[in-house]
């Protein structure tokens, strides 16, 4: 870098920055929140050019736009909450050498996949391969985006604050000796060979900051402050949303904030095993469902509360959206093209759309009669019959239960195209948070899944909590595709 400037309007934000970083070379900025160490960053990816100044790599000027040679680690981490762990990584093999599909069969996928499992496993996270990001610890869903990062083997990779907390430590803060940076140790790996080492002391720390013992480190760390000169906290809103990250824009990606900390609970209480209930959500609520004692289940639809011949429409909601279940991010559709309600969090990260609910006959050939005349209050109930007596309730029938969704739940199409169910799918204390756009009717039932292979009818408890919420809370899933900015759109003129 030389003499690089960066200025918006008369705002300086990085003045007169020179540095050089010889290959194989870690080099860290500190600095106070809002500097511009991210600025540095995306100068250094090509994602805004220079006011004055030059970045050269290898001798070349960068790029002036964004391309597939970086490797990048946010400081909010861009792991797609729809995938899991192996996909996550795989997918940076699959897309170039699938520029249409973006997906690889047969060997090809097998070898993309083996690869990057390999990666995983040197990155300490090759025992949750299929688990989804929102299963995951922040330290995990860190080495998780640096191994997303470095599956592409880039020339040049940038992290926000992204091995700050990928270091497992030993008691009383000291280090420890195996763990290293990550990133550092995987870059190694990747090219084949130890890389440079060069142990360079800080220079000039700012005020405030601790030096401990040195440490045999390959970082070079640079304390430079007076060169970001943008002060603390001070970018505007649009320029937020303008470098919002692709996997939130993606699939909705929203950080895993407890929302009780943000709304507080008006009403809360506990559906049994076996249970149904049927309420309306009204427009700008929050329901949450928690999974107690885990392997729940929930049979859910949804109708318009004031107009119910506009119900939940499943196909419409996975077709606008490009999947075949619904999780984080992702709207459930009426048939009138408006959403019904909307998935704000899911930390279970998947829930069945194609399985049905168990009806009568599947519940006498999967676990007997269990009359009422022997059982009394404890005999087995089905799914159909559950929902059409809360259905009832508001003058509706059997002609009108047409979809339902199964939250919790995950069922996976081999390459054969054979449903599988995935026991243990959801753990105890999960939940799933729904978001109201407009008053809807909310119709479910506590019951296995049709496809549960648990021989024994052992239906479990859920608790539900209603929480006033602000559209803000939904704008992920507003903005994570198009259809949904359009879906959005279509519900609010109900209220123009």
């Amino acid at each position: 870098m030389r003499n690089v400037w960066q200025q918006y309007d008369d705002q300086v934000v990085l003045e007169g920055l020179n540095l050089d970083v010889a290959e194989g070379e870690f080099c860290t900025l500190v600095g106070a929140s809002g500097c511009g160490k991210s600025t540095f960053l995306r100068l250094l990816l090509g994602q805004e050019t220079p006011s004055r100044g030059l970045i050269t790599l290898d001798g070349k000027a960068l790029r002036n736009e964004p391309d597939a040679s970086r490797g990048v680690v946010f400081q909010r981490y861009s792991v797609f909450p729809h995938l899991s762990v192996l996909d996550n990584v795989a997918l940076g093999l699959e897309l170039p050498r699938s520029a249409w599909l973006g997906r690889l069969f047969g060997q090809a996928k097998s070898e993309a996949r083996e690869h990057a499992a390999q990666l995983l496993g040197k990155v300490g996270l090759g025992h949750a391969l299929d688990k989804y990001p929102t299963q995951l610890s922040g330290g995990m869903q860190q080495r998780l985006a640096i191994a997303q990062a470095l599956i592409m083997k880039p020339p040049r990779a940038a992290a926000g604050r992204a091995v700050r907390r990928a270091r497992p430590r030993y008691p009383q803060g000291h280090a420890s000796p195996a763990a290293g940076p990550v990133a550092r140790n995987e870059t190694d790996r990747v090219h084949g060979h130890p890389r440079p080492v060069r142990r360079l002391q800080p220079r000039h720390p700012p005020a405030g900051i601790r030096q401990g013992p040195p440490r045999p480190a390959r970082a070079r760390s640079l304390w430079r402050a007076h060169h970001l000169r943008h002060p603390p906290q001070q970018r505007t809103p649009r320029r937020a949303r303008r470098h919002r990250f692709a996997a939130q824009r993606f699939r909705g990606a929203r950080s895993m904030t407890d929302s009780t900390t943000l709304y507080p609970v008006f009403a809360e209480e506990l559906l049994p095993g076996g249970g149904h209930r049927s309420f309306i959500l009204k427009r700008g609520e929050l329901l949450r469902l928690t999974d107690l004692h885990g392997n729940a289940n929930v049979s859910l639809t949804l109708l318009n509360a004031h107009e119910k011949t506009e119900r939940l429409n499943l196909p419409d909601s996975l077709k606008c959206q490009h999947t075949a279940r619904l999780s984080n991010g992702h709207c459930l559709y009426s048939d009138m093209g408006r959403v019904l309600a909307a998935i704000v969090t899911d930390t279970c990260g998947w829930s069945d759309s194609i399985g049905g609910v168990l009806n009568a006959q599947e519940v006498a050939e999967k676990y007997g009669q269990g009359r009422y005349q022997e059982l009394r209050n404890g005999f087995f109930r089905n799914g159909v019959d559950n929902l059409l007596v809360e259905l009832g309730k508001w003058g509706l029938g059997l002609s009108d239960l047409l979809m339902t969704l199964n939250l919790f739940s995950r069922v996976d199409v081999d390459e054969a195209g054979i449903l599988h169910f995935a026991p243990n799918n959801s753990k105890a204390g999960n939940y799933i948070e729904l978001y109201a756009p407009m008053d809807t009717l909310v119709v479910l039932t506590a019951l296995q899944h049709p496809m549960d292979p648990n021989p024994e009818y052992a239906p479990q408890p859920l608790r539900l909590s209603w929480m006033k919420a602000d559209a803000s809370v939904a704008e992920h899933c507003r903005t994570s595709r198009p259809e949904n900015e359009r879906g959005f759109i279509n519900t609010d003129r109900l209220f123009a």
